[in-house]
């Protein structure tokens, strides 16, 4: 997709601020809130464009069961990625503050609705 990068690219980039978190995990909640399991959720997989974000690569995707006992170990997938890739910096406390709890705020306001 044209103009387009990765989560990834943005916090190499230093462009993930909290915001872009909120965005993040609204994204991952309406797939979430429809049953949508993502094999490989990982900050490579989201597409960032201009107005909208994308999550790609289903290859090992599927459609779960009402209950979502998969939810928190998918989001812990995310996770570990955002960490792997350097989201923490050495700055646990940070991390928390401004990437990882804006991330959850988004998902869980957008589960509700």
């Amino acid at each position: 997709i044209e103009g387009v990068h990765t989560l990834a690219e943005a916090l190499q980039d230093r462009r993930l601020d909290a915001k872009l978190a909120a965005r993040v995990g609204e994204l991952i909640a309406l797939f979430h809130a429809a049953n949508v399991y993502h094999a490989d959720l990982n900050a490579h997989n989201i597409l960032i464009g201009p107005k909208q974000l994308w999550l790609v690569d289903f290859d090992r995707g599927s459609i779960r069961g009402i209950g979502g006992e998969w939810r928190p170990r998918n989001l812990g997938r995310l996770r570990r990625s955002l960490l792997k890739l350097g989201a923490c910096n050495g700055d646990e406390e940070r991390y928390e503050r401004m990437i990882w709890m804006p991330l959850m705020r988004g998902y869980e306001a957008t589960v509700r609705t």
